[in-house]
């Protein structure tokens, strides 16, 4: 099998509602650009990689004339010419989605795998006050997420404090 095309391109995808992330308050985000890399090959398999900054440049010019041609499987090999694009791993996901597709098994198998199921969880951008966070876990709840990630970026660390102390924690806990 030979790798016979490699195209990124950058995506803009909107968000439903404008937001400030914690982490950047002062910045009010519309939407978030996505970097999609296809990697296609000559026995027909596609293998698809995303990653959220702008590598377009670096994949379509500096690693795709690198990579047409070669071995998907070869990705030890291959893992000198990401680093010459500038950390283009993207790449590297794109190519173990055409091994595992190849293989017919998901890559957790075909690597080998401890854990069969891993937790899925919800993890919020912005900070709000712990009564928001405390409506906010118990509609994550009721759609089944039993884990979240809150973000502590409020001015002080008392405010931080406050999202976990245990009267909110106790309030999702009785449900």
């Amino acid at each position: 099998m030979k790798i016979t095309a490699i195209e990124a391109v950058l995506l803009d995808i909107p968000y439903p509602v404008p937001f400030r992330a914690a982490w950047r308050p002062d910045v009010v985000e519309t939407s978030r650009e996505i970097t999609l890399v296809q990697v296609s090959t000559d026995a027909g398999i596609v293998g698809i990689g995303a990653s959220g900054n702008d590598q377009v440049a670096r994949i379509n010019g500096i690693a795709a004339p690198m990579l047409i041609g070669k071995d998907p499987f070869d990705t030890e090999l291959h893992s000198g010419v990401i680093r010459h694009a500038h950390g283009a791993w993207i790449i590297d996901m794109a190519l173990c989605d055409i091994i595992g597709k190849a293989a017919g098994l998901p890559l957790h198998q075909l690597w080998g795998t401890y854990q069969h199921r891993i937790k899925a969880y919800v993890s919020v951008v912005t900070a709000a006050p712990p009564e928001q966070r405390a409506d906010d876990a118990l509609r994550f709840l009721e759609q089944g997420f039993r884990a979240i990630k809150l973000r502590a970026h409020h001015e002080t660390i008392a405010e931080d404090i406050r999202v976990v102390d245990n009267q909110a924690v106790d309030r999702v806990a009785r449900h």
